[in-house]
C-alpha cells in the first residue's frame, strides 16, 4: 500500500509541474500576442492618417487649375481661404466627416511668409496622434506668386 501512495504522489507532482509549465507558457504567449496586436493597431492608425492626408491633399475644392488642367500638388490660396470660411462658420454643416472622421487638417505656409489655415478639426473627445506632413505649393492667383507649405494631418484616436 505504501508504494502505491508514493506512485500516486509522484503522478500528482508531475501533473502539477506540467500544469505550472503550461500556465507559464500561456502567459508568455498572451503577452507576445498582446504586443503584436498593439503594434498592428498602431500601424493601422498610421495608415489611416496617411490615407486621410492623401485625401486632403487631393481635395478638388483646393486644387489649383490653369485652363482646366490641374497643377500638381498646388493649392489655390483663394479657394483655401473660401473653404476655411465656409467650414469655420459651418455654413454647409459637416460634409467632410465621412471623409476625414475625427482628425485635424491644417495647411501651413512656411516660405516666404508664415501663415496657417485650419481646414478641418473634429476631435470627437479623443486625443491626437503624431501628425503626417504633406508638402504643397500654395499659389496666390491675384499676385501670381507661389509659396511653400505643407498639409499637417493628425488623426484623433
Amino acid at each position: 500500500m505504501r508504494k502505491s501512495q508514493i506512485k500516486m504522489g509522484e503522478t500528482i507532482a508531475v501533473l502539477i509541474v506540467f500544469f505550472i509549465l503550461l500556465l507559464v507558457g500561456m502567459v508568455f504567449y498572451a503577452k507576445f500576442k498582446g504586443d503584436s496586436i498593439e503594434r498592428k493597431r498602431e500601424e493601422m492608425d498610421i495608415m489611416n492618417t496617411i490615407e486621410i492626408a492623401i485625401k486632403a491633399s487631393r481635395l478638388p475644392e483646393l486644387q489649383c487649375t490653369t485652363a482646366g488642367i490641374e497643377c500638381g500638388n498646388t493649392i489655390d490660396l483663394l479657394k483655401l481661404q473660401a473653404l476655411e470660411e465656409i467650414i469655420k462658420y459651418d455654413l454647409i454643416g459637416n460634409p467632410y466627416y465621412d471623409m476625414f472622421y475625427a482628425s485635424e487638417i491644417v495647411i501651413e505656409q512656411v516660405y516666404p511668409t508664415t501663415n496657417s489655415w485650419i481646414l478641418y478639426n473634429f476631435s470627437g473627445g479623443k486625443t491626437s496622434v503624431q501628425p503626417v506632413y504633406v508638402p504643397v505649393t500654395i499659389h496666390d492667383v491675384i499676385t501670381d506668386e507661389y509659396s511653400f507649405g505643407f498639409i499637417r494631418v493628425g488623426v484623433y484616436v
